[in-house]
């Protein structure tokens, strides 16, 4: 599954695609109606997060085109910070399958995907991953060593995650592990290396 965030905030997109990483898809943010409407041009996204002020086109605008000219049937959630009731009737009106109040919650956000994605028959099923002592569920979000819970950040667990979904798998070490963890710019710059070997002392030391 692809996943397209669209938010201007660029601190905001990269918490979302963390937080919704977690489910086992592929996320993509975009800071512009136009940039994500030119994507489309040659790929497909199953769920969409829209926020309503940007630069160009507005959120609405975008579902509009999204629903109208592609005529796209995927699960879109609004994140903005428009609050009133005629914002959120225009928006449900207009094709949104649902609707959320910046500042948005991790737990509240990741549940209101999961159910969207459930109604469709979308939501990918992964049971959780064991590893000798280690132990880690990508769907409720847990880390475990030696049966006790381990606190991890978001770019910690999605780091784990991909570490431990490829066991014994030699991957290019940044390319690769990309796809699954959304790191920032700086990271990007730099192989994570001190990255991996903290979050997996952290594990092992819960």
């Amino acid at each position: 599954m692809k996943f397209a965030i669209l938010e201007d905030d660029a601190g905001l997109g990269v918490l979302f695609a963390e937080w919704l990483g977690g489910l086992g898809a592929e996320v993509v943010v975009f800071s512009s109606g136009r940039s994500l409407l030119s994507a489309l041009e040659s790929d497909r996204f199953d769920f969409f997060v829209l926020d309503w002020n940007l630069p160009d086109l507005s959120g609405l605008d975008v579902m509009s085109i999204l629903r109208t000219q592609y005529k796209l049937t995927a699960p879109m959630l609004f994140a903005t910070g428009r609050d009133t009731e005629a914002d959120v009737v225009a928006a449900l009106n207009a094709g949104a399958d649902d609707f959320m109040v910046k500042p948005i919650r991790r737990a509240e956000l990741v549940a209101r995907t999961q159910a969207l994605l459930r109604r469709r028959g979308l939501l990918i099923a992964e049971n959780a991953i064991k590893v000798g002592d280690h132990e880690i569920d990508p769907i409720q979000r847990v880390a475990r060593y030696q049966g006790e819970a381990v606190t991890l950040t978001d770019t910690e667990f999605a780091l784990a995650l991909f570490l431990m979904r490829n066991v014994g798998v030699l991957v290019p070490r940044l390319a690769e592990a990309k796809r699954d963890v959304p790191f920032n710019a700086a990271l990007a710059m730099n192989v994570p290396s001190v990255l991996i070997a903290e979050t997996m002392s952290l594990i092992v030391a819960a």
